[in-house]
């Protein structure tokens, strides 16, 4: 008898090999991890699109706070921003994570996503992404970055959007980061095409049949829809102001098979004031790797280069679809944050953190 995904998992290994890309990974699949006291089980546990930043001097007593998403059954309508805290020991990465608010919930209409974090000026700042909202059909656009102040479990939004991007098959704000640039700020997002404009004058039944097949080629690594066009650069003078799109940084080094998808930036002590900046990414919308990239930000014409070997894949944790990253490095320990389906439960997303010395990483991936 046929087995199709046995097929389609030796195919690939096939295609690894023409193209020079490593089944396995630098990193083993580390520990899960789990957050405590949410308000209700609506959303089974379930966690995705992490992004884990810490604080040196602490906020409301915590130096570690999450910002994520619930996506259970790959659910819009769950998609919506939770933040929370955890502790651990110095030189480790928390595992167990505890409740400290919903940052924004369910839309009329569209949904919420792309979730982010950054501390400034004592203040701690969470960012999300409208998608087809009342908001974004109020601006006349596809999808807004909007964001907000949060303190002793209260939120403060903000009146304007940050981001705002108008075409529905292109998107220069997909998992935006937003980092301190000297007096103004910079927000750093993945810049995507996801298809052809032709694609939304089909009939609604041929556009599904049209999505298959396309799903179909891309798992085979014959064709994807979608492009990546790199990095795109947005410029602010304040947090909860306007940012103004500059341009997009290309990415480097990036294997054929490779279409990067979600990101999230860190620095490194030490690295950061020679203006060198790093990527954690996933490399594709499905079946995707977690990749490392670094560039120079200093420099106008910076690029994000990609080392050559990913830090997590399939093969290497035993889980399948792996998702969105978010990665620091704190007294010298690079902590990896991920999610994958649960074993038992296709439809459940886990979070999982792997740990390894900064040195010893980089040294792996030379």
């Amino acid at each position: 008898m046929f087995d199709k995904r046995r097929f389609i998992e030796r195919y690939r290994r096939t295609l690894h090999a023409v193209y020079g890309l490593p089944l396995y990974g630098a990193l083993s699949s580390g520990a899960p991890c789990q957050v405590e006291g949410l308000p209700t089980k609506d959303d089974h546990d379930d966690v995705v699109h992490p992004c884990v930043r810490f604080i040196e001097k602490g906020f409301e007593g915590r130096q570690w706070w999450m910002v994520y998403t619930p996506y259970y059954g790959q659910n819009d309508a769950l998609e919506n921003p939770i933040l929370c805290y955890g502790d651990a020991e110095k030189g480790e990465a928390p595992t167990r994570w505890t409740y400290y608010c919903t940052v924004k919930n369910r839309p009329e209409s569209g949904y919420n996503s792309d979730p982010t974090l950054i501390f400034d000026n004592d203040q701690l700042y969470v960012f999300w992404r409208e998608n087809y909202t009342e908001l974004t059909r109020s601006l006349g656009c596809s999808r807004a970055t909007v964001g907000c102040r949060v303190h002793h479990g209260q939120v403060d939004y903000f009146s304007t959007p940050q981001l705002i991007e108008v075409p529905r098959n292109t998107d220069r704000e997909l998992s935006p980061t937003f980092v301190r640039h000297g007096e103004t700020f910079r927000a750093y997002a993945v810049h995507m095409r996801f298809c052809s404009k032709l694609m939304y004058y089909l009939p609604p039944k041929i556009e599904r049949r049209v999505y298959r097949l396309l799903d179909v080629a891309n798992k085979l690594g014959v064709y994807s829809r979608f492009k990546c066009r790199g990095a795109a650069l947005w410029t602010g003078d304040s947090l909860d102001g306007p940012f103004k799109y500059v341009k997009t940084l290309k990415f480097k080094g990036v294997n054929r098979l490779y279409h990067p998808w979600h990101m999230d930036l860190f620095d490194v002590e030490g690295e950061s004031e020679k203006g060198r900046l790093y990527a954690i990414a996933l490399s594709n919308p499905m079946d995707g790797d977690v990749c490392l990239a670094r560039a120079d930000v200093a420099n106008d014409a910076a690029r994000f280069r990609f080392f050559k070997q990913p830090l997590i894949t399939n093969k290497t944790i035993g889980m399948n679809n792996i998702y969105k990253p978010t990665a620091l490095v704190v007294d010298g320990v690079f902590h990896l944050y991920y999610t994958a389906c649960d074993s038992n439960d296709p439809m459940l997303n886990r979070l999982f953190v792997a740990s390894i010395p900064w040195k010893d990483l980089l040294n792996r991936l030379q």
